[in-house]
């Protein structure tokens, strides 16, 4: 009994290896029609952000403590700062940098790193998001209190909106800047709040699932949340007409005229390649030990997959997360120990 039993577990170890090996293959026969891999480098330090210069030059990364730019080039690195912070940006326009500071906003030249004003945000303790509107105008800002968005200007400083929304979690901004998306938690799980941003009205709502732990608490929390889970938690894509959230199955994905579910699917990280292409990171793990990161392609529509390719086998403690340039040729991935992957678009023949 017990040789028969050894037997069949050989066989289906074998029968594992063989689909393992087969889907390896399979995933870098569809990686070769759409990325090739510029370099891998290293950070030299933790990651919570990574983020490509709107010109497409630089990449700028952060953790709670440390602020570094990158040449993308070459993927030397040319600056870093010792700077607490609760997160950081830069303008569309590439001339200004804004970073939180326990519950401080501070803009900054870029790059020339020179202070221009400081504010003092009020969210009743750090602030947890903060990013700029696509026409640079504003900086928004959310924090431990999770009840606002907070809108500042850019060119003085000044308070122009505040955003209510209790038990906020994550929020964003359509493309073209009109839409302000802000997900919070409900009884069921959450939803997403969609708000016109000129006149600040509530304009619709999007039904989500169940929400990990994880992603309630991310900014509630201090930075070792944040840094095992880091990465966007809802994004539109660049035609704005779809928008994509995480939650504890995967990433769901409505289309925002309408506000009805496209699909959801189990990812860990997402972001938008083009309209229609939708890119997630998904893990295979073994052993509960380690894993391996899977960039996968897929029609956004129908999430079918027509691309994929395996990244380094990591530790399980480490997560994931992804960052398009803008002009949507490069992708960075970026795993939270440091490990920076660039890869590049490869062009259709």
């Amino acid at each position: 009994m017990g040789k028969q039993r050894r037997t069949v577990l050989l066989l289906a170890s074998l029968l594992i290896g063989a689909l393992f090996v087969a889907i390896w293959f399979g995933a870098q026969k569809y990686s070769r029609q759409h990325l090739r891999l510029l370099y891998k480098t290293h950070a030299g330090m933790n990651l919570l952000r990574l983020k490509f210069t709107p010109d497409g030059k630089w990449l700028v990364g952060a953790n709670s403590f440390q602020i570094a730019l990158w040449d993308v080039a070459t993927g030397q690195l040319l600056s870093m700062f010792n700077r607490c912070h609760d997160g950081f940006d830069i303008s569309y326009n590439g001339k200004f940098f804004a970073v939180g500071a326990n519950d401080s906003v501070e803009l900054w030249k870029f790059p020339s790193w020179k202070k221009l004003w400081t504010r003092r945000a009020n969210h009743w303790g750090t602030i947890k998001r903060l990013n700029f509107s696509p026409d640079g105008q504003f900086i928004a800002t959310s924090g431990s209190d999770s009840l606002t968005v907070k809108l500042w200007r850019v060119k003085d400083g000044g308070l122009e909106k505040v955003f209510w929304v209790k038990g906020l979690i994550d929020f964003a901004f359509s493309p073209d800047g009109q839409v302000l998306a802000t997900s919070r938690t409900t009884d069921s799980g959450y939803e997403v709040l969609m708000w016109d941003v000129s006149r600040k009205n509530f304009i619709g709502v999007l039904k989500g699932g169940e929400l990990h732990d994880v992603v309630v608490n991310l900014l509630q929390t201090r930075e070792q949340m944040r840094l095992k889970f880091g990465g966007q938690l809802i994004g539109f894509s660049p035609d704005g007409e779809l928008l994509a959230a995480r939650e504890a199955k995967g990433v769901r994905v409505w289309d925002v005229t309408t506000c009805k579910q496209v699909g959801l699917r189990k990812s860990w990280s997402f972001g938008f390649h083009t309209e229609g292409i939708f890119v997630t990171i998904d893990q295979v793990s073994f052993a509960h030990r380690w894993h391996w990161h899977i960039l996968k392609f897929e029609r956004a529509e129908d999430f079918k997959i027509v691309g994929a390719m395996f990244l380094d086998r990591m530790p399980s403690e480490t997560s994931a997360s992804l960052e398009f340039s803008p002009d949507r040729k490069r992708v960075a991935v970026w795993e939270s120990d440091g490990t920076i992957w660039l890869f590049e678009r490869r062009e259709k023949r």
